[in-house]
């Protein structure tokens, strides 16, 4: 699972595997350690409970919960990705949440999770 944050935006890329556990009922979760004991863990969390997608974060772990529904729906569309944005503060401030699927790389040398990505719609573009 890749994570990229700016300003207010929160987007994830998920492999295949990683899709299908999170419609499973899975957690995905990583983390980044900084310290010995300083981390920053990340986390998509299927709910049966919620209808649309919502961060918190608390504990340094920012967790992001998915309707398990959604999630099912999703892993097997074509669907790119999910996109939700949810109040900040009362000012009216947003914060957008993005949840793609991750596709191979089109530029430069495979890696070893290419075979778990989804194929690039560009792969037979000319540039």
């Amino acid at each position: 699972m890749k994570l990229r944050l700016y300003n207010n935006s929160i987007r994830f890329r998920l492999t295949k595997s990683e899709v299908l556990r999170l419609a499973e009922g899975e957690t995905i979760m990583d983390m980044l350690q900084f310290a010995p004991s300083v981390r920053f863990l990340y986390e998509l969390t299927p709910s049966t409970i919620k209808t649309s997608i919502h961060a918190t974060f608390a504990d340094a772990t920012l967790t992001v919960s998915v309707p398990q529904a959604m999630a099912v729906l999703w892993a097997d569309s074509n669907d790119v990705g999910l996109y939700e944005s949810q109040w900040i503060n009362a000012e009216g401030d947003m914060l957008k949440i993005v949840i793609e699927k991750d596709f191979q790389c089109i530029d430069g040398e495979p890696d070893e999770l290419d075979a778990d990505r989804y194929p690039n719609p560009n792969a037979g573009a000319v540039c």
